[in-house]
């Protein structure tokens, strides 16, 4: 528990600026196979709406962040916004089961990359949204 640095807020937001344009340089994000289209493809058509839910008209957006490993694996996934836990896992459950992530690359070497990825949850009557959001 020792005081390294001291910024302000403004030396801190230029730092964060300095790596975000080295990692632009001299590295790549990691990629879904296919790109965002692809991984939005495979979000949408493996999505299941929980039916209880669906009666019930509960609808709501889920939040969960993960990480990409060197290898291209999703080593961890976690919730930063619920709803209930039937959305939950749907969320978690099709991130942890994606495909193999193309890995993100700092330097030449494959690093851990960070994400993060909403689902919405949403029902729609005649073009008009229903159902108690729960947040």
């Amino acid at each position: 528990g020792t005081l390294l640095e001291r910024k302000t807020g403004e030396a801190y937001n230029a730092d964060l600026r300095t790596r975000e344009a080295y990692v632009k340089e001299h590295g790549k994000e990691s990629f879904f196979p296919g790109g965002e289209a692809e991984w939005q493809r495979y979000l949408n058509r493996n999505v299941k709406y929980p039916r209880q839910l669906i009666k019930r008209e509960i609808n709501g957006k889920v939040r969960a962040n993960f990480i990409v490993g060197p290898a291209g694996d999703v080593t961890e996934a976690f919730l930063t916004r619920s709803v209930t836990m039937l959305m939950d896992d749907q969320l978690l459950n099709l991130i942890k089961n994606s495909a193999r992530w193309g890995p993100a690359i700092l330097d030449g070497k494959p690093v851990n990359s960070y994400k993060s990825q909403e689902l919405n949850f949403g029902l729609q009557v005649n073009g008009r949204d229903v159902g108690r959001e729960r947040l």
